[in-house]
């Protein structure tokens, strides 16, 4: 029984993986443009996942993915024809001034289904929003 409550463990834990840091539209719209600096993101948001230097603006980025394996992926035999995975993907860029005043907020969500075999993966489909 121990070693079967075991393996389910494994199991479940092999459902899912993540990368970098996810930040949801309205964590990423938290601040405000012209009023917020730097050090208020970093202290939200914690350390980006990039920085760059473009035109003497710093553009700070906080990209994260993850990836959620359905449950009949595991299904023996047939878990290869009725499978699958859901996968998210979130980019917030923030465009700070040379005076480390928040200039620009930029936010992208995207997300996409897939199956194994013959059937046809569930596209989940979002209009796009705009951010200030």
């Amino acid at each position: 029984m121990k070693s079967l409550r075991s393996a389910l463990f494994v199991l479940f834990l092999a459902g899912c993986a993540s990368s970098g840091t996810q930040v949801s539209e309205q964590a990423a719209t938290q601040f405000t443009e012209g009023v917020s600096r730097e050090s208020d993101i970093v202290a939200k948001l914690g350390q980006p996942t990039s920085v760059s230097i473009i035109n003497g603006k710093r553009m700070l980025g906080y990209a994260g993915t993850q990836v959620k394996v359905k449950g009949a992926t595991f299904i023996p035999i047939v878990g290869g024809f009725i499978g699958g995975a859901d996968s998210k993907f979130t980019v917030a860029t923030y465009q700070i001034g040379s005076d480390g005043v928040l200039e620009k907020i930029m936010y992208t969500s995207a997300g996409s289904g897939s199956r194994m075999g013959t059937t046809p993966a569930d596209m989940p489909t979002q209009e796009p929003t705009a951010v200030k």
